[in-house]
């Protein structure tokens, strides 16, 4: 329902006076529908609203630019809404925004396929290196989709190819002259630009190709020399380095092969030759480490294994009579003298004995010797006290004995 002062303004005006009953009355004009044009009226705002918010989207995709003629057929067909609109030609303007609405969504419809078509125009200006017109490209795109991924990055690469392109140039002027180095550097300032710029990546991989090329080159030629002048570890150096450049090398395993067996071969021989050192010395617990350090590098080593059988045997002996010349006071028990003989007569059956064994040898002999022999010894007491000494017996009181 509606207020009557509402129907009243929706209703055109009538004469304020109204004629003579005399005069003949003319019949009374048609009445508008309020209701109808309410909601007509109502309907056209809908419509205008909804036909507000599609010019707003395409503004927004900047349709001016790449429909200008269609653009301004919809703006025109809406001023004349809105026209039909203030003068309550509801119906026509309901006619109007509907017309101006339909254009409005094929415009927009549209804007995918000029967006498409727009990125494929950019990446052909960009592939033919013509960053002028990939640029413009590349920001058509961004007017219709502010937020594109594809367009934003594109123009970021579009804006930096004059500068990868004279990277490029730079670096392949390097390459012909052989300046390797130099070459990849410019193509690494190209990627630095532009990371995806395949060309460059393609360059680079090329030239350190050549590179490493060079590089293991070298190696193995100083690796090579190394061996033959006996400097394993130089050579050990080198093959890594050429390893490192080519992992899995079959000719940097075995050259680096070669110089771990001379640096292990030379090893061994150290300890063989410390370990016999510390034989001729006496020194057992030395030479048994020397020979233990070689069977670490190489347990099958014969003479290691004979070494330290004989070094812990010998270690053995001198460490029993240094026993009993460290406690010479124990020979004092038979039990502990004779096994000190028994441990003489070992040592005195070492076939080539060192001077250390000779001397233990001499003195321990002389300590069981000592030790054997009746020593006289004179007790004095007080003729009150009776003695018991031990292992010997009672021996009573007395003055002396």
């Amino acid at each position: 329902m509606i207020a009557p002062e509402q129907a009243q303004k929706l209703a055109p005006t009538t004469a304020q006076n109204s004629p003579p009953q005399s005069a003949p009355v003319a019949a009374a004009p048609k009445q508008p529908d309020v209701e109808n044009l309410l909601s007509q009226r109502q309907q056209a705002q809908t419509l205008q609203q909804t036909l507000q918010t599609q010019r707003e989207k395409l503004a927004a995709k900047s349709a001016q630019t790449w429909a200008a003629q269609a653009n301004q057929e919809i703006t025109a067909l809406a001023d004349q809404a809105n026209q039909q609109f203030a003068g309550r030609d509801y119906s026509g303007a309901i006619k109007s925004y509907q017309q101006a609405s339909a254009q409005a969504k094929a415009l927009l419809q549209r804007a995918d396929k000029v967006l498409a078509d727009t990125l494929a125009t950019a990446q052909q200006a960009y592939e033919a290196q013509n960053s002028k017109a990939a640029t413009e490209a590349y920001t058509r795109a961004l007017a219709i989709a502010p937020d594109n991924t594809q367009a934003k990055q594109g123009l970021v690469r579009a804006q930096s190819l004059d500068e990868v392109l004279a990277k490029m140039a730079a670096g392949r002027n390097h390459e012909q002259n052989r300046n390797l180095s130099a070459a990849a550097d410019s193509y690494r300032a190209a990627l630095k630009l532009d990371p995806a710029y395949s060309d460059a990546k393609a360059s680079l991989a090329r030239v350190q190709g050549q590179i490493n090329a060079q590089a293991f080159s070298q190696q193995m030629s100083r690796g090579l020399a190394a061996l033959d002048r006996g400097d394993f570890a130089a050579a050990q150096t080198a093959f890594a380095a050429a390893q490192k450049i080519r992992p899995g090398d079959s000719s940097a395993n075995d050259g680096l092969a070669q110089a771990r067996q001379g640096l292990q071969a030379r090893e061994i021989a150290q300890h063989q030759q410390a370990a016999e050192t510390a034989e001729a010395q006496g020194n057992w617990q030395q030479a048994l480490n020397e020979y233990e350090a070689a069977l670490k590098l190489d347990s099958g080593l014969s003479f290691a294994q004979q070494g330290r059988a004989r070094a812990s045997a010998r270690l053995k002996l001198t460490n029993a009579l240094q026993a009993y010349l460290d406690n010479p006071q124990r020979l004092s028990d038979k039990a502990v003298r004779d096994a000190a003989e028994a441990q003489l007569a070992q040592a005195r059956n070492v076939a080539d004995p060192d001077s250390k064994l000779r001397d233990k040898v001499q003195q321990l002999t002389a300590l069981v010797s000592a030790m054997r022999r009746p020593v006289p010894v004179k007790l004095v007491s007080d003729k009150r006290t009776q003695v018991l000494m031990y292992h010997v017996g009672e021996l009573g009181s007395f003055d002396s004995k």
